[in-house]
């Protein structure tokens, strides 16, 4: 398993070095028992050679390619070398081999070819120089989120570019994939990302409206200091206790304020848009040209005034909350409409899942006024999407009421109990699942439910009770493994194989 011949090693390396043992920020997700010298090796060589081999596209009709985002996954979760290979090379009868592009880019034609998939290969190489150069933080603050590549006509056909619509375009995958190389250190995966969103369409350009783009003079400072994840606490011995709380204090809406108020607006009622039937390309393009502008304006009140690591990493968490809560308060509270009445697992809600764990490793290298940008155009987004699915109810006490208390794992194919054990930790069994999981989008998402877990697993009851959000009160870190048992009963286990294995869902929430 090794690149093509013909391919520069040198060059080939520098793309892909031994993945990082430690992420770029102390919000991203860590890697779990079981990481070794080994499989970082299996992780480089599988990775270099798909990056030459495959296409990031299964077909002409921009199919994505999600094998990096799974071998990526399976390996943090501790997965052995040969399960690794077996993960990656299990893909295959879906891939789609590498096409080199005649004509290459250059940056005097770099905006001429701009949402051409077939382009592919030559916007791979071109960023590949660029990454090489100059480093990930000036080529994404140029080629994502400047005036440029965004607003000013420009290229053959004298159009804005858009390449932060681009970005988070069709169920966010660039950002996912640019989100991949920031968290492991792997400038190829970042490469491929930028590729993919410069070939991707653009989607509900009104969510993301010129007038966002301001004065440009900081867009290259230098990114926020995040803490390192430790900390000497029994050097704070006789100071004032704080209880956990940031001081920084929140002036601003939670996350789940503006989730509420966006299921209380009547404006934004998703029925008179008539999106039930739709395929989802052309519902999330009627949902951002009909309320594009005031999801955009819920954002810049959600994110107004946030500056500084204290305020910037509670947003951050406040997304996974959200996150989780549509997702997975939507399907529990909707399960009477999936089969087997567990939950409807919605595979466009997933996906939001699935993304917000990357916003830290962005925010590691972005200045904050290219960060700022981002956070408030993927928050809208994921709004976007929650209408276009259906504006699902958030019934957050039915949850709780209906769910297992969180020590008690939900049955496993390794185990022949009921899951009633109270001294079993419900995470062992899923996560060690997830790490054998042929279908990606599970690995995916319950490893991010295992980070959200990690990072505010311990947050008691009663700390929303002051939102203005109906059974916030009963809110806790135990939602996240509340989500992923539900999930893993509705969707299966890893040994569950076959013509019965059951799928996502797709129905949305339109009841």
């Amino acid at each position: 398993m090794d690149v093509p011949v013909d391919v520069d090693t040198a060059n080939a390396d520098a793309l892909f070095p031994l993945p990082s043992l430690h992420p770029p920020s102390s919000l991203c997700p860590t890697l779990q028992l079981g990481v070794s010298a080994a499989s970082r090796e299996t992780v480089r060589r599988v990775l270099r050679e798909s990056h030459y081999r495959w296409h990031l596209y299964l077909n002409d009709e921009g199919f994505h390619n999600h094998a990096a985002h799974h071998v990526l996954s399976v390996y943090a979760l501790g997965a052995s070398p040969p399960l690794i290979v077996e993960t990656y090379e299990r893909l295959f009868p879906t891939l789609m081999a590498a096409v080199p592009t005649a004509e290459p880019i250059t940056r005097a034609n770099y905006f001429d070819h701009l949402g051409k998939l077939r382009h592919y290969d030559a916007y791979r190489a071109f960023f590949a120089d660029e990454v090489l150069r100059r480093g990930a933080k000036k080529v994404m603050e140029e080629f994502l989120f400047s005036k440029t590549a965004n607003i000013v006509p420009v290229g053959r056909e004298n159009q804005p570019g858009r390449m932060l619509t681009r970005l988070l375009a069709v169920l966010v995958h660039p950002f996912i994939h640019v989100g991949y190389g920031l968290e492991f250190g792997l400038p190829g995966i970042l490469v491929e990302g930028l590729a993919e969103a410069a070939t991707h369409p653009i989607n509900g350009p009104a969510l993301i409206p010129h007038t966002l783009f301001g004065d440009e003079t900081d867009l290259h400072a230098a990114a926020l200091s995040f803490p390192a994840p430790y900390k000497l606490v029994l050097e704070d011995l006789g100071k004032k206790a704080t209880n956990g709380k940031s001081h920084a204090p929140a002036t601003t809406p939670h996350a789940l304020e503006i989730l509420a108020r966006v299921i209380a607006d009547a404006r934004l009622d998703p029925k008179p848009l008539v999106l039930r039937d739709l395929d989802q390309r052309v519902a999330i393009e009627k949902v951002c040209s009909a309320f594009g502008p005031d999801l955009i304006a819920l954002a810049d009140e959600w994110y107004a005034g946030t500056t500084g690591v204290d305020a910037v990493t509670r947003k951050l968490d406040e997304v996974l909350w959200m996150t989780v809560v549509m997702y997975g308060v939507a399907g529990h509270g909707a399960r009477a409409s999936a089969p087997g009445g567990e939950m409807n697992a919605d595979f466009f809600l997933m996906h939001l899942v699935t993304s917000a764990p990357a916003l830290p490793a962005y925010a590691a290298y972005l200045s904050p006024y290219a960060l700022s940008l981002l956070v408030r155009t993927y928050f809208a987004a994921t709004f976007a999407w929650y209408i276009a699915r259906g504006r699902g109810p958030l019934p957050i006490a039915d949850l709780y009421a209906g769910t297992a208390p969180p020590d008690r794992a939900p049955p496993s194919p390794t185990t022949t109990t009921s899951g009633t054990d109270s001294r079993r930790n419900a995470w062992h069994a899923i996560l060690h699942s997830a790490a054998q999981e042929r279908d990606e989008h599970l690995t995916k998402l319950q490893r991010a439910l295992g980070h959200c877990a990690a990072r505010l697993g311990a947050t008691p009851p009663g700390v929303f009770a002051g939102l203005d959000v109906e059974g916030a009160e009963v809110l806790d870190g135990t939602l996240f493994v509340r989500v992923a048992g539900l999930t893993a009963v509705r969707i299966g286990w890893a040994r569950d194989v076959g013509p019965d294995r059951a799928e996502w869902d797709r129905m949305g929430f339109f009841e």
